[in-house]
């Protein structure tokens, strides 16, 4: 404590809350990659010092490191991860492992560095390739226009389900002594939304509004149907906003002040010949302005203005250029003035005439006091013990300090009067920079235009400073548009933090007021990068620096640590001086003829002389015209090259390499063309029964080209498991098929234990979680994930939960939504689906008391079976009775059918196996049952039962015993070629396709077995479409887009839009139904807009309910609410599938908008109409599309 008399002390006390310190901890940090994919590993690099009196120090030993996630708002995202600094160099590393399902967008790390925390912005991008392209167009603080492009077109129509995140960019520290008015740091916004991009390709994104004045960047991030897309840049530089850097901040009421005035945009950029609106105010009054100045920038952003002489008092200068307005006081003293104002009664104003000094200068203190006299207590300190002194005090007196080199960085000043019985304090820090030379880095390279991928040799050169702290050298790589870098500022030496001065402590009040929390240090964006092969001296190194794959302009930033940070940048842009682009369709049919195109241009400022090959397998290849070996192309030409190919007869798929050599270049890349091939018509096959040896005769083919195929399962687990595996390795699973994979895998598992009931658990359970993920918000199920809810495949999916979870042992009770969504739907049902949701609700210990009325309706078998299951042993008697008399004996079997139309699938299969359970449920030794048993197995074919629904439905049917029986088949012969042969029975389904080439007229099938428990052998053909008309029936046509006109196929132009109409009649109820859509490869589908744009005839408009949506226009005929329905699309088949449910009669199209886009003769098979649950041949169009685009 010091002490002069008996009035004035200092000490510890605080009479005010103190400034927050900055950190003692500095860091500079960069991770491995600009972009990471979900579940990806960042690996984090980077350099830590600690701030002394006037330096900076390596780290202790005992620094704490940990890193975690975040969202830009802060959420925490998983658990935090140590890192590692190394105390001798400062060195920092650090991984920290993103989760598998990350969604795209952008995130922060947090380092916790001691006492210090920092942001380091990462961006997770999902990694699966996209056919599109995004580029910006327009991007201010009002919107984003973005430009989705399909190999270098505008891609219309295209779908997106998208997230745009927007982050402040902080703005780089302004010169020495100039001011502006800083706003708080806005949180990052989020926001989300769905949209199509319009008839050329833009995609515009509206941004809220709310404060334009800062900078910011932007992450786009986005899901189509060609996959998912990202994007990030700038949106915008933010408003102008100007600083101010007065001639002194305090001035004699005799003197004119001068102003010099920055105007700058958010990212720290000059703007010129900006209008400046400087007006000057006196604080406490409500008048108009006493100094108005409106000068404009010049080129640098700067201009000055002088202000006219102004009375004793406080003012303030009110600055602005259009944006956010900067405030800042200027005190005008004279005479004895002492009518100060004060922000708080026991407070003074201590005010210097500027904030930055060099040793040998004065800083002028003026204590603007509302106190006339009184006496004063002085203390100023730097980094050792404060220096105090009292003296008088006198209204309107300037205090010189002079500063010395021992006060550098900064000063602290503390002033406290005493006047009476009141004493007021306050308190003001300077900074002082030392005149020594500042160490510099400059970064060099030898070329800066380079290809994609290219290395360049990249040259460090440090001067200023005796020795170049190399080890401690940092290389980052960043977009030439990321915001800029302000890292630099972190490391600047720093005064001390204030110290306070008061008589006493406040009463009530704490000696040690806990500061607030240090600010987050922010770090900027860029790769953390490594020279290879680096060499040199310690000033000067050099060393080879490889550039991204991609087109684009790079910053690449130095930095360099020791007592100071230094840093430099460099922009380099990497370039294709030559452009091309080969033109190919994806996919050939085997009688197309095709012309492939090779496009080049030069995009350099010098001719280029190119050498061309183009070489092919499994394809005939010939060129349009000669082609030459090589072409030399001037500055900005373009040549086009053409070559006919078709598919050799045999080839499953042709290969194209093209290899380009020009000076700096040398491209080999590698085009696969497929084999198109009609849309699976699945098997018509014939199923026998056997136990023991047994001897086929099969028939022969009409078709002397088709293969047989054989499947032979030794019992129905067998093939059960064989269906589930199927289920399971299905793309776009229906909800159906995850429904009918959870039953089937739990009842498998329900007999096993140990390693052989894991797998089937383990797939149980993956598709229980299908089911929770594909659930709508109403509690229900539609056919498809996010498709509108349907009564029978959410009863089907709750069945699924509550059979699987019971034999899993999940505690979970039935979903309770789920319960309550069929139950609010089943008065609207039909009959026999009524009667499936009360057995569903009533396992689920829902029971609807009122069921029984049901009995006296037209219910098919199925119906009186759920119906029967639903209701006590006395009132379900009857049903059985009825369901037993429904019955239909065939051969040795016995099962059920019905030739009622419903929305539930009624096929012989479902029928018998619901019939099963029922019998079962009441009478486990019924003597019907191993007769129904039987007909199940004979209703088995090669590929399984009808339908996921059918699978499941003998899934549940069928007793599962407690292991797999013993014996089975052991050989299988055709004609005299053994197809297997085992010393054991086999356990698993087995498959074989005989070629027809070694098939004979008489083909003979034989198969000895061991024991007597049955097994099922299924042969036949692939099954031939029909185009017999029935109930069903399926047409198409190309017309005009825009007439609906016919077109001639045989004369289209390259490019020109075409329509695919495709039209369905169904004459009964159908559940569900697949239409697979064959396009000929000359014809690319083009997604379409909007109901305003669909490219209807004008004579259709009076239709209720048109939808266009991801390429297809459907539309019901006569009038009728439009059917879900999910796309499937191939692009190297060319095949198309949209799947329909429900189906109620009538007649339907679908439109299909292409594009001409590749010349030739081209041929697609005949487009199929699958009707599940019907156990009929596809449906197939007369013909195929055949069109010539010359």
């Amino acid at each position: 404590m010091l002490a002069e008399g008996a009035a004035l002390a200092q000490s510890d006390w605080l009479i005010a809350t103190p400034s927050s310190a900055p950190p003692r901890t500095v860091a500079l940090l960069l991770s491995d990659q600009l972009s990471y994919a979900p579940g990806g590993r960042v690996q984090i690099t980077g350099l830590v010092r600690q701030r002394t009196a006037a330096s900076l120090a390596m780290p202790a030993a005992a620094t704490t490191c940990r890193l975690q996630l975040r969202t830009l708002n802060d959420t925490l995202l998983g658990p935090s991860t140590t890192c590692s600094i190394n105390p001798a160099t400062g060195a920092l590393t650090g991984t920290l492992q993103l989760a598998p399902r990350l969604d795209p967008a952008s995130y922060q790390i947090f380092a916790q560095i001691d006492d210090a925390t920092f942001s380091l912005p990462i961006i997770v991008a999902a990694s699966a390739p996209s056919d599109l392209t995004l580029s910006a167009l327009v991007s201010d603080a009002t919107s984003l226009e973005l430009l989705v492009s399909r190999e270098n077109l505008p891609a219309p129509g295209v779908p997106f389900s998208w997230q745009l995140q927007l982050k402040t960019v902080a703005p780089p520290a302004l010169p020495p002594d100039f001011y502006t008015t800083t706003a708080s740091p806005s949180p990052a916004v989020s926001i989300q939304g769905s949209s199509l991009s319009d008839e050329a390709g833009r995609l515009r994104v509206d941004i809220p509004p709310g404060s334009n004045a800062a900078a910011h960047s932007y992450h786009f991030s986005a899901t189509t149907p060609d996959g998912p897309l990202s994007l990030s840049g700038l949106l915008s530089a933010g408003d102008p906003h100007v600083a101010l850097r007065p001639a002194s901040r305090i001035v004699a009421s005799d003197q004119r002040n001068s102003v010099a005035l920055l105007v700058r945009d958010g990212l720290g950029q000059p703007v010129a010949n900006a209008l400046i609106n400087l007006e000057v105010y006196r604080v406490g009054s409500s008048g108009p302005a006493l100094v108005n100045r409106r000068p404009r920038s010049d080129s640098s952003g700067q201009a000055s203005v002088e202000l006219v002489q102004l009375s004793p008092g406080a003012y303030e200068m009110v600055a602005s250029a259009g944006g956010a307005t900067t405030r800042m006081g200027l005190w005008v003293y004279g005479g004895t003035f002492s009518a100060w104002p004060t922000s708080r009664p026991d407070g003074l104003t201590l005010v210097t005439d500027r904030d930055h000094y060099a040793p040998g200068e004065e800083a002028l203190l003026l204590i603007a006091s509302p106190v006339r006299s009184g006496t004063l207590l002085l203390t100023t300190r730097s980094h050792g013990l404060p220096i105090s002194q009292v003296r008088p005090f006198s209204a309107g007196q300037l205090i010189r300090i002079p500063i010395t080199p021992d006060m550098a960085p900064g000063l602290v000043i503390n002033a406290s009067i005493a006047s009476g019985d009141q004493v007021r304090s306050g308190t003001i820090t300077i900074y002082v920079n030392l005149p020594i030379l500042a160490p510099t880095l400059n970064l060099t390279s030898a070329e800066r235009d380079l290809l994609p991928g290219g290395s360049t040799t990249l040259t460090l050169t440090t001067s200023g400073v005796a020795q170049a702290p190399f080890s401690t050298t940092l290389l980052a790589l960043a977009p030439a548009n990321a915001p800029p870098d302000g890292v630099a500022a972190q490391f600047a030496p720093r005064p001390p933090a204030p110290a306070w001065v008061a008589t006493l402590p406040p009463t009530g009040g704490n000696s040690t007021p806990v500061p607030p929390a240090p600010p987050v240090g922010g770090q900027q964006v860029g790769a953390h990068i490594n020279l290879s092969a680096a060499s040199g001296t310690p000033m000067q190194q050099s060393g080879s620096l490889q550039l991204p794959d991609d087109v684009g302009s790079w910053r690449i930033s130095g930095y360099a640590l020791g007592d100071q940070l230094v840093s430099a940048s460099t922009i380099l842009t990497t370039s294709q001086p030559l452009h091309y682009r080969l033109s190919a369709p994806a996919y050939l049919a085997p009688s197309d003829r095709a012309q492939i195109s090779l496009q080049l241009h030069n995009t350099s400022a010098t001719s280029r002389t190119v050498a061309i090959s183009l070489n092919a397998n499994g394809m005939q290849l010939q060129p349009s015209q000669p082609i030459p070996s090589s072409l030399t192309l001037v500055p900005g030409a373009t040549e086009q090259l053409h070559w006919q190919v078709r598919l050799q007869p045999d080839a499953a798929s042709g290969q194209v390499q093209l290899r380009l050599r020009s000076a700096g270049l040398n491209e080999h890349e590698s085009y696969t063309i497929a084999r198109s091939a009609p849309a699976a018509t699945g098997s018509s096959s014939s199923t026998s029964i056997g136990s023991g040896p047994l001897s086929l005769s099969l028939p022969a083919s009409g078709d002397p080209s088709a293969p047989l195929q054989i499947a032979l399962a030794p019992g129905y687990r067998a093939a059960l498991a064989a269906q589930a595996e199927q289920l399971a390795n299905k793309p776009n699973a229906s909800v159906e098929a995850h429904a009918a994979r959870a039953i089937i895998a739990a009842r498998l598992a329900s007999g096993l234990s140990g390693a052989a009931r894991a797998p089937w658990e383990e797939l149980a359970h993956a598709s229980l979680a299908a089911l929770d993920a594909a659930q709508n918000s109403d509690g229900g199920w539609g056919w498809w994930p996010n498709s509108p809810s349907q009564p029978f495949t959410s009863a089907f999916a709750l069945e699924a939960q509550l059979t699987a979870r019971a034999i899993l042992n999940d505690p979970r009770p039935a979903s309770l939504r789920a319960s309550a969504y069929i139950g609010r739907v089943a008065a609207s049902s039909e009959p026999d689906t009524q009667a499936y949701i009360a057995y569903v609700r009533t396992r689920a210990g829902h029971a609807n008391p009122h069921i029984a009325t049901l009995s006296s309706s037209d219910l098919a078998p199925d119906g009186l079976a759920f119906l029967a299951m639903s209701l006590p042993a006395s009132q379900a008697a009857p049903l059985r009775t009825r369901l037993l008399a429904a019955s239909t004996p065939v051969e040795a079997t016995l099962q059920w059918s019905s030739d009622l139309a419903r929305a539930m699938p009624h096929t012989p299969t479902s029928l018998t196996a619901v019939a099963i359970q029922a019998i079962r449920s009441a009478n486990p030794a019924a003597t019907q049952l191993p007769a129904a048993e039987r007909a199940l197995l004979g209703q088995w074919g090669r590929d399984g039962w009808g339908s996921p629904y059918e699978a499941a439905r003998v899934a549940l049917a069928m007793p599962m015993g407690s292991a797999a029986p013993s014996g089975g088949p052991t050989t299988l012969r055709l004609n005299s070629t053994d197809l297997f042969t085992s010393a054991t029975a086999i356990t698993t389904t087995r498959y074989f396709t005989i070629a027809a080439s070694v098939l004979t007229k008489e083909n003979q099938l034989q198969i000895s077995a061991t024991g007597n428990n049955p097994y099922m052998v299924a042969s036949g053909y692939p099954q031939q479409p029909s185009a017999a008309p029935g109930q069903y029936a399926l047409s198409q046509s190309l017309i005009d887009p825009t007439s609906g006109s016919p077109i001639n196929p045989q004369t289209l132009q390259l490019d020109q839009i075409i329509a695919i109409r495709t039209t369905i009649i169904i004459a009964q109820t159908t559940p569900r139904a697949s239409l697979s859509l064959h396009l000929p490869a000359g014809l690319t589908p083009l997604p379409l807009l909007s109901l305003a744009d669909c490219p209807l005839p004008l004579a259709e408009r009076d239709i209720d309910y048109p939808v266009c949506s991801t390429g297809f226009g459907t539309r019901p005929l006569p009038s009728r609410a439009l059917p879900p329905f999910h796309l499937r699309e191939s692009n190297t088949s060319g095949q198309i599938t949209l799947d329909l449910a429900p189906l109620p009669p009538g007649i339907y199209s679908h439109t299909l908008l292409a594009r001409a886009s590749h010349r030739g003769h081209y041929h697609a098979p005949p487009s199929l109409l699958h009707i599940p649950y019907s156990h009929r041949a596809p449906l197939a169009t007369a013909t195929g599309i055949a069109v010539v685009i010359p």
